[in-house]
């Protein structure tokens, strides 16, 4: 589950309010909002609307078992702040690369 990401801009933040009227479960395209766009590019992305924080979210699948799954935001420079991440059906791995004009920065894969 994806949930909150802080772009430096302004205080503002992706909070996928604009996937409201989806139902739970629906396929996930992409996302705009605050100037940046969410978008997948691996794997296979869900709406979640019954579980997030908050409400609504999404999630990488298939259930109960989601692959290795990526998505790019763009639109600008952020300031990464954070974001929730759940793993309901065991374990997970999982990374964060940010990439700039001059840098590339990649935390360690953690397991949760």
């Amino acid at each position: 589950m994806a949930g909150i990401l802080v772009p430096a801009t302004a205080d503002a933040a992706i909070t996928f309010n604009g996937l409201g009227g989806a139902s739970n479960e629906a396929p996930f395209s992409t996302s705009a909002e605050a100037g940046f766009t969410v978008t997948p590019t691996a794997g296979q992305w869900f709406v979640g609307t019954v579980y997030g924080n908050p409400q609504p979210s999404i999630f990488a699948g298939p259930i109960p078992s989601p692959r290795i799954s990526t998505i790019e935001v763009t639109g600008g420079t952020f300031t990464f702040a954070g974001l929730d991440i759940s793993s309901n059906n065991g374990s997970s791995r999982y990374s964060f690369t940010g990439f700039s004009a001059r840098w590339r920065s990649k935390a360690s894969p953690t397991k949760r």
